[in-house]
């Protein structure tokens, strides 16, 4: 569960449909042996198949990381962190009235739990890989595929990771926009990311004003 502002909290079917939007570097964390791992790794979502049950993550990592070791068939948290921006005091139009604000983070974010399996079959690596190239090179105008790739160079660096998926138990998500302040505050906050020259601050104005226009 994400703690926070019942507000900011997406329903269930909500924080699934944000994970299959999401696209980017995921913290896997496990814990063994009274130890915590957490390994950042780039995942893709699977939704289920037939319906029921949460549908599951996968991706891999390079061999050389011991925290696959650890990890086969264990409870995990997979964090997935979206658009986030510092909101300063200085945008609000209370500030102006009343003087009474504090600067505050707007973010998304999702948490997913559930059981993490890793693979080293040599067909399945292959897969994941795919998965991963066709989903990432999509934005490119001459996307790279695996098979621009020679043969045994591919065979070779796939010796040298290891695959993973993640059979979901659970997702949660939050989506803190600025939705407890007024509209006249909301504007201002929008206004001055829509100034900023930080792309981070531009995509969570682009987020709130999309919001406000389903309001």
């Amino acid at each position: 569960m994400i703690y926070g502002h019942p507000k900011h909290l997406l329903s269930e079917g909500e924080a699934a449909e944000a994970l299959t939007r999401y696209s980017g570097i995921a913290v896997i964390t496990t814990a063994t042996a009274g130890r915590v791992e957490a390994t950042h790794l780039p995942v893709i979502f699977e939704p289920p198949i037939r319906g029921g049950g949460f549908g599951r993550l996968i991706g891999h990592l390079a061999r050389g990381n011991d925290h696959w070791r650890s990890m086969d068939d264990t409870q995990c948290l997979v964090i997935c962190a979206g658009a986030q921006a510092y909101i300063s005091p200085g945008s609000y139009e209370t500030k102006i009235r009343t003087g009474k604000v504090v600067p505050t983070w707007n973010y998304e974010a999702i948490h997913i739990r559930g059981t993490i399996r890793t693979t080293q079959d040599p067909e399945k690596l292959r897969a994941i890989v795919e998965r991963l190239t066709q989903r990432h090179e999509a934005t490119q105008n001459d996307p790279w595929q695996v098979t621009d790739a020679p043969v045994r160079y591919i065979e070779h660096q796939l010796a040298g990771i290891v695959g993973f998926e993640v059979l979901i138990s659970e997702i949660s998500a939050k989506r803190k926009m600025s939705q407890e302040k007024s509209a006249a505050d909301r504007q201002g906050i929008i206004a001055g990311l829509r100034r900023s020259e930080d792309t981070r601050d531009e995509r969570v104005g682009a987020i709130m004003a999309q919001l406000e226009t389903q309001r």
